[in-house]
């Protein structure tokens, strides 16, 4: 059972209203609330299916034997995921309804979706059942502006443009889950990155040299100098002209705790992969048979993590570089201990593509001086140029001539 149902108030059309006509031509308010169901929860979650698989070590040929896995857990309980959405708006004329703007503000929340139970003891032989316990919020608002008018003093010029703004938020309300930050737990806003807040290159102040207890000389950090040690791995070492990151709780050292929502360390949200405050337009004219229109369209904000040598160098190996890639710190910069602060990119070192020191349920792809971070962040935000069309409609007096009605000639162009 999935009800719904609106109600609307057009309060232009009341007799109390009617001075006002005049300015705002149109006046409407809108409310409605619906739920409705999703049954694309999977292909066959309600039955207990067991995989099939075939002993490469026992038999020969066609006599191999076949085998037949632990048959999955399924919840007595699975239903369909219900989405219930409330949304309030305004609708308004002006100038004749030359002029309309509507708005809107909406609250989406899906329910009963299909999420993981809680662990289960392995040997069990089989994993936990999915289960209707998680839930999605999303709130969000669409701004609409549209107008269009003839100049009856310009030859009959006809002029159209439309604007159009939206944004939303999705937040996890429920999940059941460790909590770790690159993973889906209650709390956490869809899209979210997590990553480490870049501070600046090192410089060789920021170490020093020790004699241990093996009486062999030692570099180590220096005094009020966090220790990124953890973030080592291989034959890469920190040193100057590498990343150095924000020591974010002050413990002296640069790592990501627990990996979880509680503990995370030096860890914070950098970024979101949702696309934030999309937007278009169009802009048109039609005049004396000439006409043209272009649309526009773009997105205001948006962040990707990406582990691409398009983006950061050397990320696949020691390999060619890109012409915009060249401003980097060089060896003979940290030999002579001068590290330009404004270089785009640390010390080369290949391969900082991969997993780091962290697992992937803590952090995405990256490592030595390419762990996740705010510097490297790619900004995916645009405006194009999507559609422009210019056209010609020849006079009817001409084409009603060949008992044709109508002749257009026109070029559209996609981008």
């Amino acid at each position: 059972f999935f009800p719904s149902g609106s109600l609307g108030y057009r309060i232009s059309e009341e007799a109390y209203f009617q001075e006002a006509k005049q300015y705002v031509s149109n006046l409407k308010l809108r409310a409605s609330y619906g739920t409705i169901g999703n049954q694309e929860i999977g292909s066959y979650m309600f039955l207990e299916t067991m995989n099939k698989g075939q002993v490469s070590w026992l038999g020969a040929g066609d006599s191999k034997y076949y085998y037949f896995g632990t048959p999955n857990l399924v919840d007595p309980t699975l239903t369909w995921e219900t989405i219930a959405t409330a949304n309030i708006g305004i609708d308004l004329g002006f100038f004749n309804n030359d002029l309309n703007v509507n708005f809107d503000w909406y609250q989406r929340d899906t329910k009963d979706m299909l999420a993981p139970g809680q662990a289960l003891p392995q040997v069990l032989g089989t994993s936990a059942p999915y289960m209707n316990a998680g839930s999605l919020r999303t709130r969000g608002w669409e701004l609409n502006i549209d107008y269009r008018h003839v100049f009856q003093e310009a030859d009959n010029l006809a002029v159209h443009a439309n604007f159009n703004l939206a944004d939303y938020k999705a937040t996890i309300t429920e999940w059941e889950s460790n909590d770790f930050v690159n993973t889906t737990y209650t709390g956490k806003e869809y899209g979210e990155i997590w990553g480490f807040e870049t501070d600046r290159y090192f410089t060789p102040t920021d170490f020093k040299t020790i004699i241990n207890d093996k009486g062999k000389e030692e570099v180590v950090y220096a005094d009020g100098i966090a220790d990124q040690s953890l973030l080592e791995s291989g034959k890469f070492t920190y040193g100057p002209g590498d990343i150095k990151f924000v020591d974010q709780n002050g413990d002296g050292k640069i790592d990501w705790g627990k990996g979880t929502v509680e503990d995370h360390g030096d860890l914070v949200k950098i970024g979101n992969t949702t696309p934030r405050f999309q937007y278009s337009f169009r802009l048109g004219a039609d005049w004396k048979g000439f006409d043209i229109d272009l649309f526009f369209q773009g997105v205001g904000k948006r962040d990707v993590w990406t582990q691409s040598a398009f983006v950061m160098p050397f990320m696949r190996g020691v390999d060619a570089i890109y012409a915009n890639q060249m401003n980097y710190i060089t060896n003979d910069e940290i030999a002579a201990g001068t590290i330009r602060q404004d270089a785009d990119y640390p010390r080369l070192f290949g391969g900082g593509a991969g997993q780091g020191n962290a697992s992937s349920s803590i952090l995405s792809g990256g490592k030595y001086n390419f762990y996740p971070q705010d510097k490297y962040l790619v900004n995916m935000a645009y405006l194009r140029l999507k559609n422009l069309t210019v056209g010609y409609t020849l006079p009817q007096h001409l084409t009603r001539k060949a008992t044709i009605e109508k002749v257009r000639i026109y070029a559209s162009f996609n981008n």
